[in-house]
């Protein structure tokens, strides 16, 4: 594992009530303004993870186990109740299901960390849609000011992930490899970085 691993790792581990997978965790380091470039990486602003409390121990089986555990408390009145016992039923069963994908997630933490699983072709999609909605993010993101020298490890991680989207940009935003005049300028964003990433 390398240094984005181990940085795509630790927000796994650390917020495994947003981030799923190394593609919403990499949007998140190349998108948000919580990151910024430092000697040819990329590293977290200093709150990013200050949120958590000092030798507080922080995981996705952790984090769904106390869901679980707050999920039958809130729901409890409803156990009893013919007219609401189904869906005090439905949650604890999706409460639990939550709790079984996180330790499937922290079991094979390594792998979600360093390679692109786990994304449904549908959630790149969505997002493309919602950044050319928006246009765009945050100002200072890292992406939108990579420096001229970068360590390889990002060099080849900021590829990665463009290799998963580029597909979704060619398909959504052009009709015979034409970008649609609407959707032109995150379709010339993405196509110069990935000419300057690509091997």
């Amino acid at each position: 594992m390398n240094k984005v691993d181990n940085l795509v790792k630790r927000i796994l581990m650390e917020w495994s009530s947003i981030y799923k997978n190394r593609f919403q965790s990499m949007k998140e380091i190349l998108f948000s303004g919580h990151f910024h470039w430092e000697n040819g990486c990329i590293v977290p602003d200093a709150v990013f993870f200050s949120s958590l409390k000092k030798n507080e121990i922080v995981s996705p089986i952790s984090y769904n186990t106390d869901q679980l555990k707050k999920t039958k408390e809130r729901i409890k009145p409803y156990k009893n109740n013919k007219h609401l016992k189904s869906l005090h039923d439905s949650w604890i069963v999706e409460a639990k299901f939550d709790l079984q994908k996180a330790k499937f997630l922290e079991k094979n933490i390594d792998v979600f960390a360093s390679e692109f699983i786990g994304i449904e072709s549908k959630e790149i999609a969505f997002w493309l849609l919602m950044l050319d909605r928006d246009w765009f993010y945050e100002p200072h993101a890292c992406i939108c000011k990579i420096p001229v020298e970068i360590n390889s490890d990002w060099q080849e991680a900021i590829r990665g992930f463009l290799l998963e989207v580029m597909p979704h940009v060619n398909e959504q935003f052009t009709v015979l490899n034409n970008p649609f005049p609407e959707h032109k300028k995150i379709y010339d964003f993405f196509n110069k970085l990935f000419k300057r990433f690509e091997k």
